[in-house]
């Protein structure tokens, strides 16, 4: 709890770099959706202990000059997802229109 303590004191909050403030929010925000979606407490806890180390992970990247990785790491799991759905958008899309050509699915006038 100490460590929550001392993320939340304004000063250490601010000199956190960019990408660690919006990682930490983000996980935050996620993890408050799962406490009201009936998340099990330990799951809760472990996602809460993961993100403290990951965001002093990202400010650590940060302080050290890598700021565009830790851009790259926070951002590459919406990216992944983004490209996930398009593929399967497009997928979905070849997959009916195979079926309509096959006559398997009646054609839309």
């Amino acid at each position: 709890m100490y460590i929550l303590y001392i993320m939340f004191s304004s000063k250490e909050f601010e000199k956190l770099c960019t990408p660690a403030k919006i990682y930490f929010a983000l996980a935050i925000l996620s993890i408050l959706m799962g406490l009201f979606s009936g998340f099990n407490i330990m799951a809760v806890l472990g996602k809460l202990i993961f993100a403290v180390i990951y965001t002093f992970i990202l400010g650590w990247l940060c302080s050290k000059g890598w700021k565009s990785l830790a851009w790259f790491l926070v951002l590459l799991p919406y990216v992944l997802i983004l490209l996930t759905f398009f593929g399967l958008f497009s997928l979905t899309r070849g997959h009916m229109s195979m079926m309509k050509q096959s006559g398997m699915m009646p054609v839309s006038p």
